[in-house]
């Protein structure tokens, strides 16, 4: 095995760039760094939440069933790690969100 995996860091640059602007206001108005941790995880959260909510609506209409839909929502809801993993600043959450978007286009 040569090593380690090489990782990326794209995903992090554009997570950093759309949150600059909270990040900067942030720490004008003295604000702990907690808080701009807390907002890039929910940041990044809300983007993977929006695309499995865009999976999950192709789903429904691929195959005619808001019964799966919900199904597939239930599933996510009681299972621990995913969600846990959606607010993480991983290589791999960055490319959850792709995949899932390229999973609904291709549902449709």
């Amino acid at each position: 095995f040569p090593g380690v995996v090489p990782r990326s860091f794209i995903g992090d640059v554009f997570i950093a760039l759309v949150s600059f602007p909270v990040h900067l206001s942030l720490f004008f108005l003295g604000a702990s760094k907690f808080y701009s941790q807390l907002f890039t995880r929910f940041l990044l959260g809300l983007l993977c939440w929006i695309s499995f909510i865009n999976f999950r609506k192709s789903v429904v209409h691929r195959y005619k069933s808001v019964r799966l839909g919900a199904l597939l929502g239930l599933i996510l809801a009681f299972q621990f790690h995913l969600p846990y993993y959606m607010s993480r600043t991983l290589p791999n959450t960055f490319a959850f969100i792709f995949t899932l978007n390229a999973f609904a286009l291709w549902h449709q």
